[in-house]
């Protein structure tokens, strides 16, 4: 803006515009946030084992290129490099499994 003020009349507008969306919104407020809460609960749950077992993989691989780098021993970097597929693989049946979770809210 060019530094213009907005007069008392116009600031007393803005307001009353601000009040009447705020009540008309409250029950979509409401109902966004128990469908943000409803969809990070259906993701933690879909989780559960396997997602501790990627977790554990790619604390794994971590562990494994770590160690490839400073030792450059050829086994090291193949195990690296298996652990890390399986663990991109593990990732990806994740994602695929809470896409199809997140296909509509929950009723």
């Amino acid at each position: 803006m060019d530094g213009a003020r907005l007069s008392a009349s116009e600031r007393r507008a803005l307001g009353e515009i601000e009040a009447a969306l705020r009540s008309e919104a409250a029950g979509l407020d409401r109902r966004l946030r128990d469908l943000r809460v409803g969809l990070l609960r259906r993701a933690w749950e879909s989780c559960g084992v396997r997602g501790l077992a990627v977790l554990g993989l790619a604390a794994l691989s971590v562990t494994l290129l770590v160690a490839g780098v400073r030792t450059a021993l050829p086994v090291v970097i193949w195990a690296f490099a298996i652990t890390w597929t399986i663990t991109l693989g593990g990732v990806f049946l994740l994602l695929a499994d809470a896409a199809d979770g997140f296909s509509g809210p929950a009723d």
